[in-house]
């Protein structure tokens, strides 16, 4: 039996990805942090796991309730850190919105709310020690970020995981109303 590891996302524009690996992603040392590929910058709405090929119709088919929702305007907006381990750009506006496109995604599919907090991931800590760590995020927090961009669309995505880390692939998109 064939798995697929998939997840729920929005897919940034890619001008807005181009924008944001310049203007951000450089500014972390290659050594200390594991930049997120810029063609792999989203925003996960919900991770689904290992699930056998053959139940992808069916939950493409369950997924489609999504596209009921509204087109939303989201602006990124500060950095944040999950403990000493990941680095992320949070959401301002809009991010009532994807709560609620991550709740009726987890009512469409039965399963369980976990708690949310719309972010961008943007690195993972690979050797910085805790003092380099808070340094970076000290010097990350005085930068102001506005980016917003239009969210169209919801994508159900492939993660597969390669020597050179994850390659993501949409395997259907969702398009909001």
């Amino acid at each position: 039996m064939s798995v697929k590891r998939l997840f729920v996302a929005v897919n940034l524009p890619s001008s807005l990805k181009e924008a944001l690996f310049q203007k951000y992603c450089g500014l972390l040392s290659a050594e200390s942090f594991k930049l997120v590929e810029k063609e792999n910058l989203h925003l996960t709405l919900k991770f689904l796991g290992n699930l056998p090929v053959e139940k992808i119709p069916e939950l493409c088919r369950t997924l489609s309730a999504i596209s009921s929702e509204k087109k939303l305007t989201a602006s990124l907006e500060g950095f944040g850190s999950f403990g000493k381990n990941i680095l992320w750009i949070g959401i301002s506006k809009g991010s009532e919105e994807m709560q609620g496109l991550s709740n009726k995604i987890n009512n469409s599919l039965g399963t369980e709310f976990e708690e949310f907090s719309p972010h961008l991931t943007i690195a993972r800590n690979k050797h910085a020690s805790n003092l380099e760590f808070h340094k970076v995020l000290e010097a990350l927090q005085k930068i102001k970020v506005s980016e917003s961009f239009e969210v169209k669309s919801v994508d159900l995505m492939e993660s597969a995981l390669g020597e050179k880390g994850p390659k993501y692939s949409v395997i259907r998109s969702f398009e909001l109303s």
